[in-house]
């Protein structure tokens, strides 16, 4: 089992963002509205998920919280919601709930933190 410890992040890599938009700031900018509120609303999805053994909605909501998390420069934060899309697969609700229940906290930490400094 998986339990992150990664201290909070205050920054973002803004060029590995910038790299992924080939340089376009605007456009930046518009990424970074759409994550801060997916993430929220997509971990929400995930949890009414999880209270309805529901595997087809984490694996619906799991990869937009990883694929953010990658874009945001927090690799170690999207390998857990891989992890919690892999466990879902498998049919393996308890251990979503356990990693779940384990990053949320860290995950809303982070968000805030970072777009308060975005």
């Amino acid at each position: 089992m998986i339990a992150s410890t990664t201290p909070p992040s205050t920054s973002i890599d803004k060029n590995n963002l910038l790299r992924l938009l080939n340089g376009n700031n605007e456009m930046m900018d518009t990424v970074l509205r759409e994550i801060f509120q997916n993430i929220p609303a997509s971990l929400t999805e995930i949890n009414s998920s999880i209270k309805n053994n529901d595997y087809l909605g984490v694996i619906t909501f799991a990869p937009r919280v990883k694929s953010a998390f990658f874009m945001l420069g927090e690799p170690q934060l999207a390998l857990t919601f891989q992890a919690i899309e892999d466990s879902a697969r498998m049919g393996e609700m308890s251990e979503v709930k356990y990693r779940f229940e384990t990053v949320f906290h860290e995950t809303m930490v982070k968000i805030n933190l970072i777009q308060e400094v975005a």
